[in-house]
């Protein structure tokens, strides 16, 4: 069974080349998401997998593999034939046409030089309204047949590639509709759930945005909740955000730099198997601009991209422990171990607009700010708030994340 990467960023399809699979790397996220494969531009008739038109996307799928990354690819936009609505759903008459289309794609795609593993079911598919092309789509009145399509296409996937891991379409779970307002219908994974859909998933999927914090609280309560829905069921299953963000404009760089290691943190607390950042870069000006870096000049990062780097370098070979007890209710904070040398590394953070102090028992720490900058304090020593030789050193702690190794 292959592993998805806990750190992962997506790369906006029409910039899904090397300069951007080079800044994945160098950001340490192999993870990423591809969105979205075209069934519409694939086989715009209905046809065999000879007459597709491979040539859109097999480079860059041939990319994902020669750099070693893992992507997750959407399978998206229905064609015409096929039913009335490019997002979704097709016509049933259509269901046996997908499952071939799908058949064919991961027979092409699980091979050298691709090697893809992944494959997810539209995108945000408890949506309703057909308002943004297949950006996202609009099976979320039909989880009947999302979980009948479910069913025709994992024995094809499996057939294809027996490794490959059919994923949920990533579930907005937010914005609900009520009357004449929200987009998304909130009972739909129980409506795929109740028609045994959950048997044709391997790994549940959902999305969360700082947006949506007075809704869940943070991740946390997000993943709990659809995870508590699951389990209302008798079903468990690996789980995944493969979209997280937060506005990244000029007005709130220093809020998306502090952000990126709370909302993976929490994540990673919360059990998720891979939380993947969304996006990599986007264009100045653009609507939401959560980019990490900006579009027009990649080599002169955010400092969101920076925060991304020094977090995947003090937590990539990190595995989550515990949630540190602050004994102040300002403060927050969980506890990774290290799988190599077992030493133990804490992030810790005040709430927005509030600050703290905390103890560490040990003789000396090693504390790394989000933008990578190191301070080694020693008891007693500059940086050792009490100042007291008292067996512990004492640091300040503000809503910007610190990375404490203790010794």
């Amino acid at each position: 069974m292959p592993e998805l990467p806990l750190f992962g960023i997506e790369v906006i399809s029409q910039y899904c080349d090397d300069a951007h699979f080079d800044k994945l790397i160098q950001a340490a996220a192999y993870s990423t998401r591809y969105s979205h494969l075209s069934w519409a531009r694939l086989e715009p008739i209905n046809t065999t997998a000879d007459n597709f038109n491979w040539e859109i996307y097999d480079q860059t799928m041939a990319g994902y593999g020669d750099k070693g990354l893992s992507p997750i690819i959407i399978f998206s936009d229905i064609p015409s034939w096929a039913g009335d609505t490019q997002s979704g759903p097709f016509n049933d008459t259509a269901r046996g046409d997908f499952a071939k289309f799908v058949g064919a794609v991961v027979n092409r795609y699980s091979r050298p030089p691709y090697n893809i593993k992944y494959w997810e079911f539209f995108n945000e598919p408890d949506g309703t309204r057909p308002d943004y092309w297949a950006i996202i789509n609009t099976w979320g009145y039909y989880g009947k047949e999302y979980a009948l399509m479910l069913k025709a296409v994992y024995p094809v996937v499996k057939a294809a590639d027996p490794a490959a891991r059919v994923v949920m379409g990533g579930l907005a779970y937010d914005n609900f509709v009520n009357g004449d307002s929200g987009n998304f219908y909130q009972r739909f994974i129980n409506d795929v759930i109740e028609t045994g859909g959950a048997d044709y998933f391997d790994i549940m999927n959902f999305h969360y945005y700082y947006f949506a914090r007075e809704t869940w609280g943070n991740i946390i309560g997000k993943a709990d909740t659809l995870k508590a829905i699951l389990a209302w069921y008798g079903i468990s299953k690996p789980t995944i955000c493969s979209e997280v963000g937060i506005w990244g404009d000029d007005s709130n760089l220093a809020l998306q730099a502090r952000y990126v290691p709370k909302v993976f943190s929490r994540g990673i607390s919360a059990g998720l198997e891979a939380v993947l950042w969304f996006p990599l870069s986007t264009e100045a000006g653009h609507i939401f601009d959560g980019g990490l870096l900006r579009e027009e000049d990649l080599s002169n990062p955010k400092p969101a991209y920076i925060s991304y780097q020094t977090m995947t370098s003090e937590l990539g070979n990190y595995i989550y422990s515990a949630v540190v007890g602050t004994g102040d209710p300002n403060l927050e904070g969980y506890e990774f171990i290290s799988s190599s040398t077992g030493k133990t590394k804490e992030v810790i953070w005040a709430e927005e607009d509030t600050s703290g102090h905390i103890s560490f028992p040990y003789d000396r720490i090693r504390v790394v700010e989000i933008d990578g900058t190191e301070h080694n304090i020693t008891d007693s020593g500059s940086g050792d708030y009490d100042g007291r030789n008292n067996g512990q050193v004492r640091i300040p702690i503000t809503s910007s994340p610190v990375y404490v190794e203790s010794w």
